[in-house]
């Protein structure tokens, strides 16, 4: 994802695993990894530490065993934002997985429900760690269904938040092109978009979420076509997320 630039603090994560009915809350705190970083923002807030909650499952695998198997690949989520803050510390921002493990305790079915991070590359590989997740066999050897929510903090001061109603004028301009251009159906798709948008009103980064599965190269020239754009020009790095349709 690019050369090698000073490293960054690897930002604290917070993992939320839901799905079903109600159930039980379990928090687990672990100790924060350490690495060189940039020079702290003055009264800037400590980031929290990590903490893990399950609440409810589909299925009948045991909630601590997805504790352990997500703490276990804590290292892999690791990497996949190293990797972004070489470049571009300010992502930062929640994705939900929806997925089903079989009942050999492998990830039958994965996606991204939803996600505030903007950012592709970065929720493409942490949708690969996912994906390659292993868990213990469920009881009865019995498919379990999740939802889990993991939110990347920035590595310093975020994004300032912009107001989606400014990209009014643009989307009644662009939208159309979009879906024509990258051959997707109109109406019946839709996208969340989260974008950077820099000072000049250029477009940083983004990420794109489809209402329907569509093939990674289609959600690619979307996420392509949008940073085309040229948005209102905030007066520091800013953040908006709008619906494509």
């Amino acid at each position: 994802m690019g050369k090698l630039l000073t490293p960054l603090a690897i930002a604290s994560l917070v993992f939320i695993t839901a799905a079903g009915c109600g159930g039980s809350t379990v928090a687990v705190a672990r100790p924060k990894p350490t690495a060189p970083a940039p020079p702290p923002i003055a009264e800037s807030e400590p980031d929290p530490l990590p903490q893990v909650r399950v609440r409810g499952l589909t299925g009948t695998l045991n909630k601590d065993d997805v504790h352990q198997t997500m703490d276990a690949r804590q290292e892999a989520f690791d990497q996949c934002i190293h990797e972004v803050r070489r470049r571009q510390a300010w992502v930062e921002g929640t994705i939900r997985f929806d997925f089903k493990v079989d009942g050999h305790g492998k990830v039958e079915e994965v996606s991204a429900s939803s996600s505030t991070i903007g950012h592709r590359p970065l929720e493409r590989c942490l949708t690969q760690v996912v994906s390659a997740t292993e868990f213990p066999r469920p009881a009865g050897r019995a498919t379990a269904q999740f939802s889990w929510d993991m939110h990347v903090e920035p590595a310093y001061r975020p994004a300032d938040p912009m107001d989606a109603g400014l990209l009014s004028r643009v989307l009644r301009k662009k939208a159309r092109d979009v879906f024509r251009g990258c051959k997707v159906r109109r109406f019946r798709n839709r996208f969340q978009v989260t974008a950077y948008v820099g000072r000049r009103g250029r477009i940083l980064a983004a990420g794109a979420i489809p209402n329907r599965p569509q093939p990674d190269e289609k959600v690619d020239c979307v996420i392509e076509e949008i940073r085309s754009w040229r948005l209102p020009k905030p007066k520091r790095l800013a953040k908006v997320s709008f619906r494509l349709r």
